[in-house]
């Protein structure tokens, strides 16, 4: 490995040595100052950001749509490209997009995922958002990105993603509890464009549907330490990339919380009531789903309820639950019980 690609690497240690939580806020870069000087001996400082909200746009497919427009009596054509990447969380009413026009090479932007989810998973689920590079596929190698995010939620993990996979990679968490620092390092430009890093967090129990917790990413929080998106050379191409991603393609995204659906647990047919019309209707699904057939639900929200110990899957355990939970009901001590206080007393 040459020489700057090990002063990198220990210029991202010691930043994560910064970021680590301290007595005074200001001391979380302070302790860095020698990863800071190292940087700047190599890299262009950064200069200061602004940070645009983008609206999400929820779609159900995963594919580029080409719009060609060809003016009358000429032979130019004008073609717009709109990349979309859509994940459907199923059997559940997690919707995670990001929509965007493909970056030029050279000149990299971020995106984040933005993610809706219904009040009840949101309270209960660990939820995800991707922070995901375009235009600069084997262009870089040594990152430092500051992500900050709602201090309503708890930041459990960042996964490095396929983009990084074959560099370096760092993180720590910032002393305030609403910021990371996520880096790379590596000894050429093996970064790529896709999913960089893959967070997880933890909504509030109170959380409710309207509530919107941000994920952005910006400047360093106590400017000492300044982003960085460059090559290995570190050269002038490599001070053009970090110019352009913190200036022009800086990105917010986050997740939505949004009402929960009108079918209620383990009321498959939405009929207000749970009994063995729901139980049955499990287990058609079940077993057309066990032969390779195609779902007999007609709504997504249908797979939510009917996947009343919420294992991922609609069985022959939901429909006996759900019969179970029937016959209890034929009691006095049953006749007033949610289906979800009984899950709760009864699920394995």
């Amino acid at each position: 490995m040459k020489l700057k690609g090990l002063i990198s690497a220990a210029a991202a240690a010691a930043l994560t040595v910064g970021a680590l939580p301290s007595p005074m806020g200001t001391m979380a870069e302070k302790a860095a100052v020698s990863g800071d000087t190292i940087y700047n001996t190599n890299r262009v400082s950064a200069p200061a950001v602004t940070t645009t909200a983008k609206k999400a746009v929820t779609t159900t497919t995963a594919k580029a749509a080409v719009t060609t427009t060809t003016a009358k009596a000429t032979t130019t054509a004008k073609t717009t490209t709109t990349t979309v990447r859509t994940t459907t969380a199923a059997p559940t009413t997690t919707t995670t997009t990001t929509t965007y026009k493909p970056a030029v090479q050279g000149q990299p932007v971020f995106h984040i995922t933005n993610t809706e989810v219904c009040q009840t998973e949101a309270r209960n689920k660990k939820q995800q958002v991707s922070i995901i590079v375009d235009g600069a596929n084997g262009l870089y190698c040594d990152t430092l990105i500051y992500v900050y995010y709602d201090s309503r939620m708890t930041a459990e993990t960042a996964v490095a993603g396929k983009a990084v996979e074959k560099l370096t990679t760092g993180q720590a968490f910032g002393d305030t509890k609403d910021f990371m620092v996520l880096t790379t390092s590596g000894d050429s430009d093996l970064g790529a464009d896709g999913v960089m890093w893959e967070l997880t967090f933890d909504l509030p129990e109170d959380c409710k549907a309207g509530d919107v917790f941000d994920v952005k990413i910006g400047d360093s929080k106590y400017g000492k330490i300044k982003p960085l998106f460059t090559n290995f050379a570190y050269d002038s191409k490599g001070e053009a990339l970090t110019k352009h991603i913190f200036t022009n393609g800086l990105a917010t995204g986050g997740i939505t919380v949004i009402a929960d659906p009108p079918y209620k647990l383990g009321d498959i047919n939405n009929d207000f009531s749970v009994n063995a019309v729901d139980a049955s209707i499990a287990l058609t699904e079940y077993a057309s789903m066990s032969s390779g057939k195609k779902t007999t639900f007609t709504d997504d929200r249908q797979a939510l309820a009917a996947d009343v110990d919420a294992n991922g899957s609609v069985n022959a355990v939901d429909a006996s639950y759900i019969l179970s939970y029937y016959a209890y009901t034929a009691t006095s001590a049953g006749a007033a019980e949610s289906f979800e206080a009984y899950m709760a007393k009864n699920k394995k």
